[in-house]
């Protein structure tokens, strides 16, 4: 019984030996780099005017380190952009954080929050939920969703399940699509003019639309919108 309690005490050690062996040089924690971002970090420019990035800094623990930035912003040209700061730790760990950069033409009947209702094939409604609409141009202007939010809101699956756009106005503030960015399932917005002609009315401040989408013509969405 002595033999076999000491043969399993050698093999004890022999383990705990080599665990600790296969355990050096191993770091078990490692503080990742925090940003304090100067300004906004949702910012808004006119279009045609001198940006400049308001800046970022990066800590590892207290220690400040060095920020790499990457930016696509274009200041001469209405869109969507980001500036991504990004940092590496002491440990060879990076991590990082984007600023989204809205160039936009100023133009307050369309610039800010709209309130959007939506029904679908006249049956089922759903809002209102809350969109931010931002003039491109004198007369366009970009939509995150042309459903209304109806499954990034109503659904709750989240803002890559908008239909993004950005839409045009004539003269007669009749409605029509420049481009179409894709949802999460790779379809994109269209417009239904036959169900419905799709307006903007400055004066009531509502635009006025049905919807669909480019894969599927069983769902009508007619959308409501008005400027909050």
């Amino acid at each position: 019984m002595k033999k076999i309690y000491y043969a399993f005490v050698v093999m004890s050690i022999l383990i705990l030996t080599s665990c600790e062996k296969d355990s050096e040089g191993v770091s078990q924690i490692t503080t990742y780099c925090s940003f304090e971002m100067s300004g906004d970090q949702v910012t808004y420019h006119i279009v045609g005017t001198p940006f400049t990035d308001p800046g970022c800094k990066a800590y590892e623990g207290e220690n400040e380190v060095d920020v790499t930035t990457k930016s696509n912003v274009d200041a001469n040209k209405s869109g969507v952009y980001s500036i991504a700061y990004s940092a590496v730790n002491s440990d060879g760990y990076s991590a990082s954080v984007v600023r989204e950069v809205i160039v936009y033409y100023p133009n307050d009947d369309i610039m800010g929050n709209w309130t959007a209702n939506i029904v679908r094939n006249g049956v089922l409604a759903r809002g209102p939920f809350t969109l931010e609409l931002i003039p491109f141009s004198a007369n366009t202007f970009y939509t995150p969703d042309l459903l209304g939010g109806w499954y990034w809101y109503g659904s709750g699956y989240g803002v890559t399940y908008g239909f993004p756009a950005t839409v045009q106005f004539d003269s007669n503030n009749v409605l029509s699509i420049v481009s179409a960015g894709k949802s999460a399932w790779g379809s994109v917005g269209q417009l239904v003019p036959d169900a419905l002609t799709p307006t903007l009315d400055t004066t009531t401040k509502t635009i006025h639309y049905v919807a669909k989408m480019s894969d599927s013509d069983d769902y009508l969405f007619d959308v409501t919108l008005t400027k909050q």
